[in-house]
Order: C-alpha cells, then structure tokens, then sequence
C-alpha cells in the first residue's frame, strides 16, 4: 500500500517546482501539504479555499454536529440504519461477555471502532464535505447490523432483549431521517412504529422461532425505506462530479430555490455571509446567467460559459472566446479553476490554463507571477467570464490576478476576454 500509494507522491516531490504545476490547495507548493493539510487534517478542522456546511442537501454537507449523519444531507445517504447497527454492536458485545478469549470481542472492537471512529469525523468535520464521503461509513454498518441481528437471533433470553433494542434503535433513527424529508415516504411513520410494536411483542410472548422471525420480520420493514430510496436514484438522469442517493428533490432542494433552497440565498447576484461577490454582482456560487460566473452558476461547473445556466457540469471556455483567440494569434488563455480548463483541454484541444485551482479559490496566484508568465510568453490571454469564488472560503484564488488582467490587459471584443500580449510591466504596476 506504501510502495503504490506514496509512488506519485514521490514522483512529484522529486520533480522540480519549476518543471511541474503548482500542487493546488496548497499555499507552499508542497504534496504532502495537500495530502495532510488540505486533502487531510483541513478536511476535519476546516481549511480555507473551500465551502462547509453551506447546505442542507445536494453537493455539500450540512452544519457540522452530533446529529449529522441523520440530517436532510446525509440521513438519506448513511442513516437509515445507524440505530440499528449501533444497537447491534452492543448486542455483540454482551453476548462475547466482552471476554478477550471470544472471538467476536476481538471483531467487534475492529469493526464497531471503525464504525464509530468514521462516523465520529464525518459529524465533526468542519472542512469541504461531499455527501457522497459516507460511503465508507456502508461497510461497517452493513457488518454491524447483519452480526447484531444473528446474535440476537441465536442468544436465548438475549433473543428478546437484544432484538427489541435494535428495533426500537432502528425505527426511532429512521422515523429522525424520514422526517428531514417532508413529501417523502410519508406513509412510514405510521407503518415502522405500528411493525416495531408487532415485532417487540412477539419477542416477549412467543417461542425462540417465532422470535427469530419477528425480529427478521422487524429488520425487513427497516430495509424499506433505503431499499426505496435507492431505486429513486433511477428514476432521474444525473450529471457531475458528486454523486448521491435518493429522489432528485432530495439532491437538489438546497441549488434549485426549492423551500428553504440555498440558491434562493446567493443566486442573481445574492450575497451570504463569508461569500462576497464578483465584478459585475454575479454570485460567487451561481453566477447571475448571464455572465456564467460562479461554482455552479449561470454556465456550469466551476464557472462555466457565458450565457448558460446549465446547472452542475463543467462547459469551459465558450467557443466565442477559443474562435476569437485563433483568429487573433493564439496563445495560451488563463482561466479561473483547473476544472474549466480541463474541459477545454479535453473537448476543444485548446490552450487553457487553470490558475486558482480546482475551483479556482485553492490556489493564489500573483500578480507579479502573472506578469512574468505573460512576459515569458507562457500566457497572453486572460479570460475572467468564469472568475469564480471571489472571497470564497477565506482565500482570494485567482481573483486577484483576474482583476489586474481586466486593469492592465486590453479589453477585446469578447467580453470578458483580455489580451495581454505586452501588458507585463503594466501588470506589474497594478501590483
């Protein structure tokens, strides 16, 4: 794992900075800060160049706190069954007598610390957060609940006890989860209590086989709703980068203006706290459709093409802007985030540099390093139409090499499109 995990690691430490691109999200350059900063120990205590918990659904987790992983972000993706392999976990250790000479003392502390160590972290990390990152979490609640479930099963007077503590852990976490969804699965908080009551009685008053089978019966009405759940991810076409669960009003309330929607907050130009906005009023996360600035905004993912509004997926650099620059001398075009230019890489074959980053906020670019980019003919084109994330997470990105190239560079007859070929000194004196 060390030999294949640390060899591109190593390769780019041992590659000059000057033959190589600037590690993006890192303020010295430096891989192993990406891997323990940025991409690491930032994702827990919070790092700056990135969003979290900006919203309650969709792309980003929610607030940080004890009861994450059962809100509206991530209930649906990882919650369902949180009581149940919890209350499983205990139900193994009882059973082992917690003696280290039983074997399932040993894979229960493997399994239920992995268990919580990850869902402990995923609750309190306060850094850039996918809803789609609980997926590490599926293992160890699937090994949990299914090694509960058998163990009470086979435990005698445990079968009752232990059986009953699941099922109850399980419905009163899912009845939590369904309610961070108000139109959906409705009709279960009538049916998992009225199917945990059943079961829970017939673990009292029945024989060891008929307990078995209230207790299989009790799990499998638990089983519905994220067996449902799932099958809502086919019933809806999806595009980009962050994949989840669930019905599309569930991955999308929070950027569609639904009730509560976060694009209600910052979309036309809309300002939230710690956001600030672009030139021209768009919003750092949307855009205003007409310039398609921002993360997701009028022209795609990050600060995709003008005149869009074409939500989540990455569009580039807009073909206006790539005829302009061919018929005019070609050149390389600096764009905001790593993302767009490597869509115009891909698509268009063109020369496109992504300056700030990932979303364009992760790196900070000088200006005094784009003049001499521009000086040593590296870079004659700046295109600022994408220029997301002016203040976004704390870190400037490549706003402040954009603004100086719409200062000190000639303005063409794209907007948004400027021509820097000549304009180094005249760069350097904006800084």
């Amino acid at each position: 794992m060390v030999v294949v995990g640390g060899a591109w690691p190593l390769l780019v430490a041992l590659t000059p900075a000057a033959d190589r691109p600037w590690i993006s999200g890192t303020t010295d350059n430096s891989v192993l800060s990406l891997i323990f900063n940025y991409n690491g120990f930032g994702r827990v205590t919070g790092q700056l160049g990135g969003p979290a918990g900006t919203a309650t659904a969709g792309v980003f987790a929610g607030a940080a706190g004890p009861f994450r992983l059962l809100d509206a972000s991530l209930g649906g993706q990882a919650g369902w069954l949180v009581g149940v392999a919890i209350a499983g976990a205990i139900v193994v250790l009882v059973a082992a007598r917690a003696r280290r000479r039983d074997p399932r003392t040993a894979w229960v502390a493997v399994v239920a610390l992995s268990f919580v160590v990850t869902a402990v972290l995923f609750s309190v990390a306060q850094g850039i957060f996918h809803p789609y990152y609980v997926v590490l979490l599926a293992p160890f609640t699937a090994a949990l609940v299914g090694a509960g479930v058998a163990t009470a099963i086979r435990g005698g007077l445990a079968t009752s006890l232990g059986g009953a503590a699941m099922l109850v852990a399980g419905v009163v976490v899912e009845l939590v989860v369904i309610g961070d969804y108000a139109s959906h699965m409705h009709w279960l908080k009538i049916l998992l209590p009225a199917a945990g009551v059943a079961a829970v009685s017939l673990l009292i008053a029945t024989s060891r086989r008929s307990q078995a089978a209230a207790i299989l019966a009790g799990v499998a009405a638990l089983l519905i709703a994220p067996t449902a759940w799932a099958f809502d991810t086919l019933g809806y076409k999806t595009e980009g980068t962050f994949p989840a669960g669930g019905p599309t009003y569930a991955n999308t309330a929070s950027f569609t203006g639904g009730p509560g929607g976060f694009a209600r907050r910052f979309a036309r130009g809309g300002q939230g706290p710690g956001l600030g906005t672009l030139p021209g009023g768009s919003s750092p996360l949307f855009g205003n459709g007409n310039t398609g600035g921002g993360f997701f905004g009028g022209g795609g993912f990050p600060g995709g093409r003008r005149g869009g509004g074409g939500g989540l997926r990455a569009e580039g650099v807009s073909s206006d802007v790539l005829a302009y620059v061919r018929t005019h001398g070609g050149g390389t075009i600096a764009v905001s985030s790593q993302s767009q230019a490597a869509y115009s890489i891909v698509h268009g074959n063109a020369d496109v540099a992504g300056i700030g980053g990932f979303t364009g906020a992760e790196t900070d670019p000088s200006v005094s390093w784009l003049a001499g980019e521009v000086a040593a003919g590296k870079i004659r084109w700046v295109d600022t139409s994408g220029a997301g994330l002016r203040g976004f997470g704390g870190r400037p990105g490549a706003s402040v090499a954009l603004e100086a190239a719409q200062q000190a560079c000639a303005a063409t007859a794209i907007d948004g499109l400027y021509d820097c070929a000549g304009r180094a000194s005249a760069l350097r004196a904006v800084s």
